[in-house]
């Protein structure tokens, strides 16, 4: 009985740990690297809602998120600072297969350099990117 329970705790805390673990965090819809962690990537709504944040690599091709705004938020790191992502554009019932390589964020600077953010990725329910892939590796081609 007592190992039973312990079991059942066991899986609880871990599905606890999942949903903390993915549960988004908000930004301001004129988000800036303060909202992002810092070593993450971070996804952003139109809106300006954050999706869940991520560390290391992502395999999102059973998610149904449609930023339009990707951050890398990393640190120089031989080998693994860019983030490659990929996904497919929806656009008026057409799919084809989209993706880039984000160089990460080297300064202390507030807002975004150029080459570690994408935007634009969400136009309308009808023209958008669903992001599929996140992988860290190293230097964008």
């Amino acid at each position: 009985m007592r190992a039973r329970l312990s079991r059942v705790l066991a899986a609880a805390g871990g599905i606890v740990a999942t949903v903390a673990l993915a549960g988004p965090a908000q930004a301001s819809p004129s988000a800036t690297v303060d909202n992002c962690p810092s070593e993450y990537v971070c996804l952003y709504a139109k809106s300006g809602y954050m999706f869940a944040p991520t560390k290391g690599d992502a395999d999102l091709s059973k998610s149904k998120m449609y930023p339009n705004r990707i951050f890398n938020n990393g640190k120089r790191y031989p080998g693994a600072d860019h983030v490659y992502w990929a996904g497919k554009r929806e656009r008026n019932g057409k799919v084809t297969d989209v993706g880039g390589c984000l160089h990460y964020h080297s300064t202390n600077n507030k807002t975004p350099e150029a080459g570690t953010y994408v935007t634009g990725l969400y136009k309308s329910d009808s023209d958008r990117v669903r992001i599929t892939t996140l992988r860290w590796s190293g230097e964008c081609p």
